[in-house]
């Protein structure tokens, strides 16, 4: 599994796709080849077909790695993933500390359905730890329960209390309904932001 292959430095894409084409690695400090058996999984939350395009990422190797593709929606476009995936985390800090803290409080996990969570479920892990760090034994946490620094996530985010469409509306007014740069402020992909254009039926001049 390779992380952010978007990231990937110039020779490191060569070496890669050598390996994909022939497979064959060459172990360091050897001077022998070996053959290799291997199903690559890369994920990346860049726009690979705009860095081939602009020749930031190889053409060849993108076509060779793009055999199957899943594409992950952000968590803000999945709302009802953040409940099961808190439980998940919860669990894991209570069996790892042996204390028996709740989940969210209605409110709270209303807060956070709202919030945009540019971080994705990193983000939210690391919401679960902070929880931990003076947790609310055998009860619901509650937002005066988190550390500051998160109770202002989700107090005094500029669209922490808003719809979807009326976060996307405001984004697009204040790009000038520049939708590639709506796009990187929503943390969305070209698609998903077309996506979502037709689901809120948000055309090309400003919303009702």
């Amino acid at each position: 599994f390779l992380d952010e292959i978007g990231e990937m430095s110039a020779p490191g894409e060569a070496k890669l796709l050598r390996v994909l084409e022939e497979r064959e690695i060459s172990p360091v400090g050897s001077s022998s080849r070996r053959k290799v058996d291997i199903r690559l999984v890369a994920a990346t939350n860049s726009e690979l077909e705009d860095m081939v395009n602009c020749r930031s990422f190889r053409a060849d190797l993108y076509y060779r790695l793009n055999v199957v593709r899943i594409e992950l929606p952000p968590l803000r476009d999945r709302p009802e993933d953040i409940l099961p995936i808190l439980d998940h985390f919860i669990g894991l800090q209570n069996r790892r500390r042996e204390l028996n803290v709740g989940r969210p409080n209605p409110q709270l996990l209303a807060r956070m359905c709202r919030y945009d969570w540019p971080g994705n479920v990193r983000e939210l892990r690391n919401l679960v730890e902070a929880m931990f760090v003076d947790p609310p034994s055998g009860r619901s946490v509650g937002l005066s329960d988190l550390p500051p620094a998160f109770r202002r996530l989700f107090t005094e985010h500029p669209r922490a209390g808003k719809g979807e469409r009326e976060r996307l509306a405001e984004v697009l007014r204040e790009t000038n309904w520049n939708k590639m740069a709506a796009a990187r402020e929503m943390n969305w992909s070209r698609m998903t932001l077309y996506r979502k254009l037709a689901k809120y039926d948000l055309g090309q001049g400003e919303p009702d």
